[in-house]
Parts: C-alpha cells; structure tokens; sequence
C-alpha cells in the first residue's frame, strides 16, 4: 500500500505542472477596458491616416508624370498624322498636275542687247509690287499737299471766295482753335492723327483787306521754287498793338496743276513789287502795307500760338493757328482800287 500511494503521489505531482501550463497556453482571451479599446482605436485611425496620406504623396506625381507622357505621346501621334496627310495630299496634287493638258507657250522673242542709250534692266525681288510713277512730290512740311491746293467743296468744286473788309472780321468768324484741336486731333508733335484732306472748317476762300508787317522764307534751300513764303498779316498798322496772322504762297510745285503753279508765280512776283527785294531766311520787316490777300483757310495746328502778355509778346509768332493757305494773290489796295 505504501508502495502505491508514492507511485500516485509521484504520478500527480508530474501531472500538475503540465496541466497548468496546458490551461495558461489555451486560456481565454483577456478583457480590455474601455479606454484601452479607444486609444487603440486612435493609433488604428492615426496610422491608417498617415499610411493613405504617404499613398497619395507618392501617387500625385506619378499621375503628373503619366499626363505629361501621355500628353507627349498623342502629339506624336498628331504630329506624324499631319506629315502622312501633307505627303498624301502633295502626292495627290502632283498625279493631279500630271494628268492635266499642257498647253505650248509662245516662246518669247529674244531680248535685244542692252546699248549705252537704254540701260540694262534690273534684277526685281520676287514679290516685289511695282508701282507708277507719281508727279507728285513728296511733302515737305506737316500736311503739305493740302497746304498746295486752294479749298474745295464736299462735291469737289473750288469754294466760293469770302470778302472781308478787315482782318478782324476774318477772326471773328473762325472756329475756335481748342474745339478744333479735341475734334480732329490735332496737336503739336502729333503728325499721324492729323487728317490727310481739308476737313469741314477749311472748306473756305477768302479775299480780305490787311496789312503786311514782314516776310520770310521757310527755309534755306538753294531752289528757290521749292521754298514758301510766310507773310506776317495784321490788323491794323501798328505793329505794337496790331493782331498777326500767318498767310503762305507755296513754291511752284508739280502736282498742283498748271493753274495753280500759274497763280503761284504771279502772287510771288506781286509780293515782289510790293516788298521791293525778295525775301530771306530771315524775316524781313517792312514799312506796313496795306494789301487784299486772296487764297484758302488752313488750320496749322502742329504749330504753338503766341502769348497774350504784351511784355512777352512775340509778333512772329501769332495767337492763332489758323492760316491763310495758299495764298494765290497779293494785291496793293491803290491797285485794286
């Protein structure tokens, strides 16, 4: 019996160890409190978010990379597309002019030599426009070829000539220089936004009774025909109280028409009798005159006007703008009368 209880003793006390650490291997799962399970929920939720932000981070410019080589890749495809397309279109246009009639031209005669009378013709650009000659000169100064020609009507006939007993009442009936200026734009050292004929306020002639103070040359060109001749005109005789303006004979150019280089001509041997020299490139004062100016308004409205002040008053350079231009006949008034 002593033998059997031992063997048993010897036999349970193997058999504990082993079937405790059998129930610790299998045991049932341990209970989280609350807290526990929300802050694992947290780093869950943290380290998912961060894990699809770092995704994203990495995908963004792999998408770009593909938008761009996709990009690159349609243009080559357009870009051979269009050479296939120009290639068959020109071959089509070639077998098109293959198979069109060809008529035999005429072949030209041979051309003659060139001799020292007729110069050997030159070499032209290849598109170059050939235009014909123009009798019209060049302008010399700021609207010149509407200064050359006496004032028209809208129908193209030559405007009736005005008379008028003084220059004052000349004055008084032009338009006012600053609403002419906002109108037609036109300012001093702006040429372009200047209009290229005479505009309403020119269409007019005049004949008017003044004085002539002095006389000048424009320039100093060596050519007198293509010199004008500014006239100082007053109104009255005193040149210290008097009102200037400007009055012009143009030289006796081509593209006005004969008539007119005609006028021209007498009016600068008129204004040579009166004056009694020809004129200079400087002005040249003379005891006042009391002549008929005949000729055409113009509105020089590239040039300043004078100062009012009588202190700084310049006679050469007059309050107003508006001009007699061209001038096509200096009278002495004992000879018109």
């Amino acid at each position: 019996m002593k033998r059997r209880f031992i063997w048993f003793l010897t036999v349970l006390f193997a058999l504990v160890p082993l079937v405790t650490a059998a129930q610790e291997g299998t045991s049932a799962p341990r209970r989280t409190s609350t807290s526990e399970q929300k802050l694992s929920q947290k780093r869950k939720k943290h380290k998912s978010y961060r894990k699809k932000s770092h995704k994203k981070s990495r995908k963004k410019p792999r998408k770009k990379l593909r938008k761009k080589s996709q990009k690159k890749h349609n243009r080559k495809k357009y870009i051979s597309k269009k050479r296939k397309h120009s290639v068959r279109s020109v071959a089509r246009r070639s077998a098109v002019v293959a198979t069109r009639p060809t008529i035999a031209a005429a072949t030209p005669a041979p051309a003659p030599p060139p001799t020292a009378s007729t110069p050997a013709p030159s070499k032209k650009r290849k598109g170059a426009q050939t235009h014909p000659k123009l009798t019209i000169p060049p302008p010399t100064g700021w609207r010149a070829n509407v200064r050359r020609t006496v004032a028209t009507t809208a129908a193209g006939t030559v405007a009736p000539f005005e008379s008028f007993s003084t220059l004052g009442a000349l004055l008084r009936t032009l338009p006012d220089q600053g609403e002419v200026r906002v109108r037609y734009g036109i300012y001093p050292g702006v040429k372009g936004q200047a209009p290229a004929k005479r505009f309403d306020q020119e269409r007019r002639n005049v004949t008017v009774t003044c004085w002539l103070h002095g006389v000048r040359y424009d320039s100093a060109s060596a050519d007198e025909n293509d010199r004008e001749v500014q006239l100082l005109v007053g109104t009255t005789a005193d040149t210290a109280t008097t009102t200037m303006m400007f009055a012009r004979i143009p030289g006796p150019l081509r593209g006005v028409g004969a008539a007119l280089q005609d006028e021209f001509t007498i009016a600068r041997e008129q204004l040579a009798d009166v004056v009694g020299e020809r004129p200079a490139p400087q002005w040249h004062w003379i005891p006042p005159r009391q002549v008929a100016v005949e000729g055409g308004l113009f509105f020089n409205g590239l040039r300043d006007p004078g100062i009012r002040n009588d202190a700084q008053r310049d006679p050469t350079r007059p309050l107003t703008v508006w001009e007699i231009t061209p001038v096509i006949s200096v009278t002495p008034i004992s000879l018109a009368e």
